[in-house]
């Protein structure tokens, strides 16, 4: 609801994915194909042909997905992603920092919401910024600001088409 009210006043269109709530995300098939986790995300985004997004709030996500479900979800993105289209995401900043259970939203253009979830945490996999970095593709991380509680925040910023990366604040 936070993100909602503060993207209020734009002009803009939401498209909100709840992907945790996806069954192939949560309990994800060992022997699914590359083809079927795209597809899955696919259909679970329900975006329109020609779509561009100006920016993905991940959130903590990618702490969610196991590799091969992360590149998925990276292929399924690939054609709705352009130019200017910025990312953003939490993770944890080393493997032994435990990731809270978190439900994120946007409160001011500095500060983000952060409500406990109720119900049990999937399992998480965390990674280093390297690893996540391989993952990425399309999307490098740009900037990264280490919280105290051993998350990261990462700023991503799409690198297919950027012969000069911009300067972003963070």
């Amino acid at each position: 609801a936070s993100t909602v009210n503060f993207l209020n006043q734009f002009k803009c269109r939401l498209s909100f994915c709840d992907l945790y709530a996806e069954d192939f995300v949560a309990r994800p098939s060992a022997v699914a194909t590359h083809e079927e986790r795209v597809s899955q995300f696919r259909q679970a985004l329900n975006l329109e042909a020609g779509t561009k997004v100006d920016i993905c709030l991940f959130w903590d996500l990618f702490s969610y997905l196991d590799g091969a479900g992360l590149r998925a979800l990276m292929e399924a993105l690939d054609s709705h992603i352009g130019r200017d289209t910025l990312g953003y995401s939490i993770g944890v900043h080393h493997a032994d920092a435990p990731l809270p259970f978190m439900q994120y939203g946007i409160e001011r253009p500095s500060q983000v919401r952060q409500v406990y979830r109720a119900g049990i945490q999937s399992r998480v996999f965390p990674r280093s910024q390297r690893d996540l970095h391989h993952l990425l593709g399309y999307f490098e991380i740009e900037k990264c600001c280490l919280l105290a509680d051993g998350r990261v925040e990462y700023l991503l910023l799409e690198n297919r088409h950027h012969d000069t990366k911009p300067q972003l604040t963070f």
